[in-house]
């Protein structure tokens, strides 16, 4: 027997949705998985309710539900908008919202109203795909809030063509801002957010989530997909809905390909074995003893999965981009990773019980010297090994 691979269903009108599986706003019993809207329903019951704040702090004082759409702003129609901003050192009250200082009777500008607004920016956007991106985007949120600057990112990443940003700018004069550099790659570096009281372009992956763990909920409202993503990922899981009413729905990324290849063993990178994945199965199913669960594959190497983990509860989704894959992943109720900024990304949107695997980064490489599990991954996820 080998895994399934799901198949596209027709096309179907995205506007129908909601009205398709009759959702509730006000069930308390019923689980909103949300890919930008909210597209699959299950019976399931997130652990604790937590909050995706709740996850990364290990606070357990709220009951505030994972996937809340209340706070979530009014989006575009399409993806982010892109503003054009001229920041120049020493301009008063410098602002994207067209919001002006005051000025006094004598036509200076009251001293009361000079604050300078300060910036915050990324070197590196680009430099990395869509989970290191978003590691980025979501670092920087956290470095400028934590100091009352404001942060743009500038267009053409990823990040934009997947996401309905809210940070988006065309800048200008940037190129002279001090360029400040995280110390070590995968640690959390405390001089960020210390920053000195100029405009900054950071340059670094800044994949750590205690950058931005006190503004998770923003974070999760940033990371809003685009409503083509949000709809070929709907295509995609219509029928696994219809044909598995409730079950519970677990992602699993497997991360391989570039993983096993070139130098990046060297650097510290590794993948996890097949006994490492059975085990995550029998500890989802250990919290959940009386549910029927499917776990949803994705992954760079379907053959090892097919060869690996033969089941009628394990489905592999079909060929697609990887905004889509992760759109998916990350609408299910709880996801077993492997290692990789996309897996993280893919868990931390799901905002369920997390698995990850502790072998991702050995010790006496160039990467795994520096990486700090406690810093890297939120104390709530569940580390295991092979």
């Amino acid at each position: 027997m080998t895994i399934t691979t799901s198949a596209l269903p027709k096309k179907i009108n995205y506007k129908n949705v909601s009205n398709d599986f009759k959702i509730s706003k006000k069930s308390s019993t019923v689980n909103y998985l949300t890919i930008g809207y909210k597209i699959l329903v299950s019976n399931s019951t997130k652990p604790d309710n937590r909050t995706n704040e709740k996850i990364l702090t290990g606070n357990t004082n709220t009951t505030r539900a994972v996937n809340s759409l209340d706070k979530l702003p009014n989006r575009t129609a399409n993806n982010s908008k892109t503003n054009n901003v001229t920041v120049k050192p020493g301009n008063v009250s410098l602002t994207t919202d067209n919001t002006r200082a005051e000025k006094s009777s004598n036509g200076s500008t009251s001293d009361m109203k000079r604050n300078v607004t300060l910036y915050v920016t990324s070197a590196d956007l680009t430099k990395g795909r869509l989970g290191n991106q978003m590691f980025t985007y979501a670092s920087l949120l956290g470095i400028a809030r934590a100091q009352n600057r404001r942060f743009v990112v500038s267009p053409g990443s990823d990040l934009q063509n997947t996401f309905k940003l809210l940070h988006v700018a065309q800048m200008q004069d940037s190129g002279g801002w001090q360029v400040v550099r995280e110390k070590h790659a995968y640690a959390f570096d405390t001089r960020l957010l210390n920053l000195t009281k100029e405009n900054i372009s950071i340059g670094g992956y800044l994949q750590s989530y205690k950058y931005f763990k006190d503004y998770a909920d923003e974070v999760r409202q940033e990371f809003l997909f685009s409503d083509s993503i949000a709809n070929e990922a709907y295509l995609i899981v219509h029928n696994l809905i219809s044909e598995r009413k409730g079950n519970l729905f677990v992602g699993v990324h497997i991360r391989r390909g570039d993983f096993l290849n070139g130098g990046n063993p060297k650097l510290g990178y590794g993948v996890p074995e097949k006994s490492y994945f059975l085990k995550a199965f029998k500890w989802m199913q250990s919290k959940f003893p009386n549910r029927n669960i499917t776990y949803l594959v994705a992954s760079d190497d379907l053959n090892w999965c097919n060869d690996n983990l033969k089941s009628d509860n394990v489905l592999a989704l079909p060929n697609a981009p990887p905004a889509i894959h992760m759109a998916i992943l990350s609408s299910c109720d709880h996801v077993i990773m492997s290692g990789g900024t996309y897996g993280w990304w893919s868990s931390f949107l799901a905002g369920g019980y997390v698995v990850y695997f502790k072998g991702f980064m050995s010790k006496g490489t160039t990467f795994g010297d520096s990486f700090n599990p406690e810093t890297y991954y939120p104390p709530l996820w569940v580390g295991m090994e092979n």
